[in-house]
């Protein structure tokens, strides 16, 4: 099994890569386990980018994976965070990951919806706890009231082993 590196930013500071088309499958209820999150021995490997968004002047998406090299590219968690500057809250937020599991064959799409508000920031989480596909991308993106409704542009990282 090849040595990980991490993960390597796709995405450039304000510049979003487009994603490939996925599949909306609905992964398997089991995931791959890997070690526990304070395990000392396991080093950590996370990513993160902004762009600018729709809407507002200064609005803004950023997307950050966190992950462990354990049997493979462990992520465990992933933040999709809309800020805007202007007044107002930002309410009915949505964001999509896409993203390729390990035992998988293709891409899967993870919706993760808000129905509530929050001041200048929305940030939306999912814990996937599986390994990923070396060499695939994990994007995100997401679309809110300050967007109207539209969807901003993809930010993606790529999986990587060395």
């Amino acid at each position: 099994m090849p040595a990980l590196t991490g993960l390597v930013a796709v995405g450039l500071l304000f510049g979003a890569t487009p994603a490939a088309s996925a599949t909306a499958q609905t992964p398997p209820s089991t995931a791959l386990t890997a070690a526990a999150e304070d395990d000392p021995i396991i080093q950590p490997m996370d990513a993160a980018s902004c762009q600018w968004a729709p809407g507002a002047a200064g609005n803004t998406h950023c997307f950050s994976v966190y992950g462990k090299p354990a049997k493979g590219p462990f992520i465990y968690k992933v933040i999709d965070e809309f800020m805007g500057l202007n007044a107002g809250n930002i309410c009915s937020a949505t964001a999509e990951i896409k993203y390729h599991p390990a035992w998988a064959t293709g891409t899967y799409t993870r919706t993760i919806p808000n129905a509530g508000c929050a001041g200048s920031a929305m940030q939306l989480s999912w814990f996937p706890n599986e390994n990923m596909k070396v060499g695939s991308d994990i994007c995100g993106r997401q679309k809110n009231n300050k967007t109207n409704q539209a969807y901003t542009a993809w930010i993606c990282h790529k999986i990587g082993a060395a």
